[in-house]
């Protein structure tokens, strides 16, 4: 299923926990023959990032500080800058480490192919490789292209050319492959994936046919992952050494994900700051939360004096498929002031002071109105949590407070 964000909400009357399943993440195949005539074009909702993206991710946020990562030879190795992996590749040939790759799983006994049929509930957050990538003289892929059609949209394509002149290959997995881009030897699976033809059949591709995939990865219409979060996934996939971002004052910020210079979105570098991390948003009288890609700032912060804000606490025991931060609110005030909450958002920090909105949430309906009420000398306890789930679990939501 599609990644998603969770957010929960705890006071002394119990927690409520809802999900929204808002960056669009599509996969696109098409065939074509040696006339470049199209033969067919399906597309899906992508099932399966795995552990290591999720890892960076972490890591680019300044939530995971160490750790490790399964290379697609099977090696364990160090989580650090050098692993902002790129996935753009510029090596049109079979023996492309990064990139899309294609594969077929016949023939493994790992479970992946049933009589012939498909498990597509088999990927796993674990899974480090294909089960068998095409790499010999008569497979052939052009460039894998990393590109912004929009400022919402993030496009990743690539195309496999069948040189073979009379015999068929067939392909029934695809996987994201990035570069150590301080190691031109090391490789990461971040996402990987089964594809059928229109008859729910693993994929021929005749000599001279072409298959060319897409992954097309688009933050949604409201309260939503902003236009800075798909400019630093392209950043993060193309080792950028200039992203631009838009900062909470309106002004450009430029992201440096190359190898020599690394800059964080740190959601957690200033303790206990009212800027940075979750920042609540005050509900305004005839005024609905909103965020849209396009927002750089939230339309009410709520950093009144009497408002305390913990500070951010990591959340990344669960490297799997998930990773967040969570803080606590305390109202301040022992009489009649209540702090009416109808959103949040999450803003991290680009260099020294820059702040950028990365994601903008309205609190669930479930809540009275929409509201959260921060009563005097009460506490909420807020966590967020970034979801890319390799297996398709399903939205849930918990009672409501």
């Amino acid at each position: 299923m599609n990644p998603y964000f969770r957010v929960e909400v705890e006071t002394k009357k119990g927690i409520q926990s809802y999900a929204q399943s808002i960056l669009d993440v599509q996969l696109t195949t098409e065939l074509k023959d040696i006339n470049g005539n199209v033969k067919y074009t399906i597309s899906k909702g992508i099932d399966s990032f795995v552990s290591n993206f999720v890892k960076v991710l972490g890591y680019l946020f300044g939530i995971v500080d160490s750790g490790s990562l399964k290379e697609t030879n099977g090696d364990v190795t160090a989580l650090d800058v050098g692993y902002l992996t790129a996935v753009e590749s510029s090596i049109a040939s079979s023996v492309s480490n990064f990139g899309i790759h294609f594969g077929d799983t016949t023939g493994s006994s790992s479970g992946l192919v049933i009589n012939g049929s498909i498990n597509f509930d088999r990927v796993l957050s674990s899974d480090y490789s294909l089960n068998k990538r095409f790499s010999t003289s008569s497979v052939l892929y052009s460039n894998t292209v990393v590109s912004l059609q929009d400022p919402s949209t993030l496009i990743i394509t690539r195309t496999l050319i069948n040189d073979n002149t009379s015999q068929s290959v067939y392909v029934n997995e695809i996987g994201l492959v990035g570069k150590y881009v301080t190691n031109e030897t090391s490789y990461v699976l971040l996402a990987r994936d089964f594809i059928v033809n229109s008859v729910g059949e693993k994929i021929e591709v005749p000599p001279n046919y072409l298959l060319t995939v897409k992954y097309e990865i688009k933050a949604k219409s409201n309260n939503s992952y902003t236009n800075n979060f798909i400019s630093i996934l392209y950043g993060l996939l193309t080792a950028n050494n200039n992203v631009t971002l838009k900062a909470v004052n309106g002004s450009n910020v430029t992201l440096n994900l190359s190898s020599d210079i690394f800059n964080k979105v740190d959601l957690n570098s200033g303790a206990n700051s009212k800027t940075e991390g979750i920042v609540l948003n005050g509900r305004q009288s005839g005024t609905q939360f909103l965020v849209t890609p396009v927002s750089y700032s939230l339309p009410n912060p709520l950093i009144d004096t009497n408002l305390s804000y913990y500070a951010t606490t990591n959340l990344n025991s669960d490297l799997s498929t998930k990773v967040g931060i969570s803080r606590i609110f305390e109202n301040l005030n022992t009489s009649s002031v209540i702090y009416a909450v109808n959103g949040l958002g999450v803003i991290g920090t680009v260099g020294v002071s820059n702040k950028v909105l990365i994601v903008g949430a309205q609190l669930s309906g479930d809540f009275i109105g929409g509201t959260l009420a921060i009563k005097p000398l009460q506490l909420a306890k807020i966590s967020f949590y970034f979801n890319f789930p390799a297996v398709r679990d399903k939205l849930t939501s918990s009672s409501t407070i």
